[in-house]
C-alpha cells in the first residue's frame, strides 16, 4: 500500500535528508504525493537518496513527485562527491522541482529511466531548467 507522502519539512533550518555515508541515504518510493517536500526550509541538504526506485536502484517504484522545494534558501540537492547525488529514475511528475529557492544548488543527481545496474549516486545529471538564482552543476 502506498504512502501519502515521504519526508517533509516546513519552516525548518539545517535539515539533512540522507547523506553520503553507507546507510545514510533513504529509499522513498511509491508515494501518492511528494517523496520529499521542503517548504521554507533554509540550509537543507538532500543527498544520497533513492527516490522513486527500489532499494537496489534497478527498478522504478514511482512517486507522484520526487523532490519539491519552495522558498528554501541555500538548499543543496545532490553533490559531486561520491555518494552525494540522488537517484531519481521513476517519478510520475517532476523529479527535482526547486521554485523561489534563492542560492539553491542541485548537482550530481541521476534522472531518467532506472538503469541496470544502477549508477552510484552522484554519477550523472540530466537537468531541468534551474530555479531563480540557482546553480546547476554536473
Amino acid at each position: 500500500m502506498p504512502n501519502g507522502s515521504g519526508i517533509s519539512c516546513e519552516n525548518g533550518n539545517g535539515m539533512i535528508i540522507g547523506g553520503s555515508g553507507a546507510g545514510q541515504g533513504n529509499v522513498i518510493s511509491a508515494t501518492v504525493g511528494k517523496a520529499i517536500q521542503l517548504q521554507s526550509c533554509a540550509s537543507a541538504v538532500v543527498q544520497g537518496n533513492f527516490i522513486g526506485t527500489n532499494a537496489a536502484g534497478t527498478g522504478a517504484l514511482p512517486n507522484a513527485t520526487g523532490i519539491e522545494a519552495n522558498l528554501s534558501l541555500g538548499l543543496i540537492v545532490g553533490g559531486t562527491a561520491p555518494g552525494t547525488g540522488n537517484v531519481l529514475p521513476g517519478n510520475l511528475g517532476s523529479g527535482p522541482r526547486l521554485t523561489s529557492s534563492d542560492r539553491a544548488v542541485r548537482q550530481g543527481d541521476f534522472l531518467g529511466p532506472a538503469p541496470t545496474p544502477p549508477p552510484p549516486p552522484g554519477t550523472g545529471t540530466r537537468a531541468q531548467p534551474p530555479p531563480r538564482r540557482a546553480r546547476l552543476r554536473s
